[in-house]
């Protein structure tokens, strides 16, 4: 058995796989995001509660959303609570066992570039595009690392002068506490920001899409707005990756429309005769994060074993 842990800012899940990456069984919480010992207690509840379950104790995963500073701390994470703290070690402690860790865009472009949409292909660029943005390259089914951990972290790059003027942006605050990240526009808040800059009132991103596909202008122009942006962000990866498939997770993968209109319009930002890859969704679906997880779980175990 592994467990594999996707931890998000809205929810924490554990799912138990057996050793064919096959689904048993899952658990969902909600996750804690302004008390960092009820957000450990969380963590350990899964885990303790999955051993019951299997009657045994079985390797972990976990993905978190943030990133690992020089110092083992977690920083710019959508999850207040954990932002300055070395969850990694403190996990390890609580649990007494051996635990792998990613962030979530690095447990889902493990499962999808291994087992998934990506495996057929040599160089894999996974991108999330949920109540945050990321992304992972994978060459040949490994993760690509950096030295700052920071590699893929493109929501974080300026929004560009040219689509600022377009639109009349103003320059909104970003999450890691710097002006006029991309972050804010291009993920699933970011669509629902823009419509209300368009003029309209509050609504969630999945109405609007459902008001653009019954032709309402307001969600059209606001829709064609937001491709425009993410169509601009995503090439500047192929520039900087040259990928042979991307591979689109989050809430905004299940929009049709995303991959009906992105190659065009991502065309437009590329030079001549630039091949775009392939861009594509998931292959399973909501659990791509968690089979990871428990993929670099059981890895970070076996990795331990041999050392001993």
């Amino acid at each position: 058995m592994q467990y594999g842990i996707d931890i998000g800012g809205t929810k924490m899940e554990l799912g138990i796989f057996d050793n064919n990456q096959n689904l048993l069984s899952s658990q969902r919480i909600r996750t804690p995001t302004d008390d960092y010992s009820k957000f450990l207690q969380a963590v350990i509840f899964l885990v303790e509660q999955a051993d019951q379950n299997t009657l045994g104790e079985s390797t972990v995963g976990i993905g978190l959303p943030c990133v690992i500073d020089s110092n083992n701390f977690a920083v710019s994470s959508n999850i207040q609570c954990i932002n300055g703290k070395n969850v990694h070690a403190d996990i390890r402690d609580k649990l007494k066992r051996c635990v792998g860790f990613g962030n979530d865009s690095e447990t889902f472009a493990v499962a999808e570039s291994v087992y998934g949409a990506g495996k057929d292909h040599s160089k894999v660029l996974s991108v999330i595009i949920g109540t945050g943005v990321n992304s992972t390259l994978c060459v040949q089914g490994k993760l690509f690392t950096s030295r700052n951990k920071i590699a893929g972290e493109w929501g974080h790059v300026l929004l560009s002068a040219l689509h600022q003027q377009r639109y009349g942006l103003p320059l909104l605050e970003c999450g890691c506490g710097s002006l006029g990240c991309v972050e804010p526009y291009v993920s699933g808040k970011g669509l629902e920001w823009l419509y209300t800059h368009m003029g309209g009132d509050n609504i969630s991103a999945q109405t609007l899409v459902t008001k653009m596909r019954h032709g309402d202008h307001l969600a059209v122009k606001t829709f064609n707005c937001y491709l425009d942006l993410l169509a601009h962000s995503l090439a500047q990866l192929v520039i900087y990756y040259d990928p042979d498939v991307i591979v689109v997770g989050g809430g905004i993968s299940n929009i049709s429309e995303i991959y009906m209109y992105l190659p065009d319009l991502m065309s437009d930002y590329l030079f001549k005769g630039v091949l775009l890859p392939k861009i594509v969704g998931t292959k399973f679906s909501n659990h791509s994060a968690l089979l990871g997880a428990a993929i670099i779980g059981a890895e970070a175990s076996e990795l331990v074993t041999q050392l001993d």
